[in-house]
């Protein structure tokens, strides 16, 4: 990664900005049984769909120096998927954006929100993004809600 992370002071509170140079995902299928274990329940209303055409939306990953990889975006996809694939599915693999090792989860998380943010317009969609950013910068950011 060119550039890191920036913590920045302004008016009293820290931002974390994201880096000049993001980092650029690469496009891959990546196999369930190749990721972390994700601590979430999956989403019942999603499993007839995934029972049948599997994951359409891109879970985000970052590369681990070891070869394995680190959850950023989509645990829920990868909880239901693994469901579906109990229950007869013939789910083996999810499509990933795999950042670079050494990305910081915020900045994947954050870029992968926005990219959902400019997918065709849907208020659910936008919402649902809306409330992942602010949820994932309340813990970045110390002090801003």
């Amino acid at each position: 990664m060119a550039e890191s992370v920036q913590d920045v002071d302004v008016q009293g509170e820290q931002l974390v900005l994201l880096p000049e140079t993001p980092p650029k995902p690469k496009a891959k299928r990546i196999k369930l049984d190749d990721l972390p274990p994700v601590h979430v329940k999956p989403v019942p209303e999603w499993l007839p769909g995934m029972m049948h055409v599997g994951v359409f939306q891109s879970i985000a990953v970052i590369a681990r120096e070891d070869g394995g990889y680190r959850m950023a975006d989509g645990r829920r996809r990868v909880a239901t998927a693994r469901l579906a694939r109990e229950r007869g599915g013939s789910i083996d693999d999810v499509p990933a954006l795999v950042f670079p090792a050494g990305t910081p989860v915020s900045v994947a998380a954050a870029i992968t929100l926005m990219a959902n943010l400019q997918r065709a317009p849907n208020p659910a969609n936008e919402l649902e993004a809306i409330e992942q950013m602010m949820e994932l910068f309340s813990k970045v950011v110390d002090g801003v809600t």
